[in-house]
């Protein structure tokens, strides 16, 4: 099983869905000011089936659900601050 690291986008919104291989590891999150979407680099095994992840993005005090999962990263786009959380795949 060989991994590699892609890069997925998420759209802004406050429950954004990325379409990545089961089990992917994300490791890093940012933002292109301007572009309206957030991107997420994860490691991933590239045979592995695909999963519609769901995620929750909220600026700094905003207010959460009650269950927001797994924090993944904080992401500044100037002047605010967003932060993303996953929730786990919903296919």
């Amino acid at each position: 099983m060989s991994k590699t690291i892609w890069k997925f986008v998420l759209e802004f919104g406050d429950n954004p869905t990325a379409k990545m291989p089961e089990g992917a590891q994300i490791i890093h999150a940012d933002i292109v000011s301007g572009a309206g979407v957030i991107y997420v680099w994860a490691i991933v095994d590239p045979a592995a089936t695909l999963l519609t992840y769901e995620f929750i993005l909220r600026g700094t005090g905003h207010q959460l659900p009650d269950y927001f999962g797994e924090h993944i990263a904080t992401v500044l786009d100037t002047p605010f601050v967003w932060h993303l959380f996953r929730v786990s795949h919903v296919s």
